[in-house]
């Protein structure tokens, strides 16, 4: 199904990014003790936290797996963001980056090693959505899951019905799938990134900043190893769709920002 053409693996770093620690990496509102990381956030995690709490909140307060939900899906789209604008040069074309896989039900999807990376690396030297989401569970002691049964999921149900609809969404535990969410909310979280000058390469990293720090929020409520099975979960899903398929931010001259 995803045919024989081989994708350029990511390297042992990623492009720009700070040197990690050797254990999982937090920056925010927990730390690894072993981490080497300054003890600050990115400008805009704040604005885009604010911005999703008040996006989902009701009568009821706000509905904590939705928005851990939400946040995964912006994550993992922001990871594909991420190489199509921070990594892709005229000596590595996108084509090179991302394989591109074309379902009978006419959609796209993306896969590849350099994406998988942003979202879930987590050799020495790495940063990925993964070790922000992670870090909360380490400091609670929680052992760390396994990210293959979710990728082999993806892999599965590409295409499908199934597709997009993490455990959380099967138990109708969610207000919104992944995917609507990712609709509904990347608009304005890419020009919160813009607005702030954060670069496209460190966007999924400012998310999963954020994602962090909702999780620390809702940790007397969901356990921090539910929270960030959700985000995951979302995150890998949503790194694989079409941008074709989800409303981008528009700059001031008015042309759509190439995907």
């Amino acid at each position: 199904m995803f045919g024989k053409r081989k994708v350029a693996p990511a390297g042992d770093t990623l492009p720009g990014a700070r040197s990690a620690g050797p254990g999982l990496t937090a920056i925010g509102g927990v730390r690894d003790p072993g981490s080497t990381e300054p003890a600050t956030a990115g400008p805009a995690r704040r604005e885009i936290v604010q911005y999703l709490l008040d996006a989902y909140k009701d009568e009821r307060g706000v509905h904590a797996e939705t928005v851990l939900s939400c946040i995964g899906a912006l994550a993992g789209f922001a990871a594909q963001m991420a190489v199509r604008k921070g990594m892709a040069t005229p000596e590595h074309p996108i084509q090179s980056l991302l394989m591109s896989v074309e379902c009978k039900d006419g959609r796209t999807f993306y896969f590849g090693d350099a994406l998988n990376t942003i979202v879930a690396g987590d050799a020495q030297g790495q940063l990925s959505v993964w070790r922000f989401v992670a870090a909360p569970m380490v400091q609670a002691g929680k052992p760390l899951f396994d990210l293959g049964p979710i990728f082999k999921h993806v892999a599965e149900t590409v295409g499908g019905a199934e597709f997009g609809v993490p455990s959380m969404g099967v138990e109708s535990r969610l207000k919104e799938l992944p995917i609507d969410s990712l609709k509904r909310n990347w608009m304005r979280v890419q020009e919160i990134l813009e607005e702030n000058s954060i670069q496209p390469l460190h966007w999924p990293m400012e998310i999963g900043v954020a994602a962090q720090d909702v999780i620390g929020m809702v940790k007397q409520t969901l356990d921090p190893a539910l929270s960030a099975r959700i985000v995951m979960e979302s995150a890998i899903m949503m790194s694989k769709v079409n941008p074709a398929e989800v409303p981008v931010a528009v700059p001031q001259g008015g042309a759509v920002l190439p995907n």
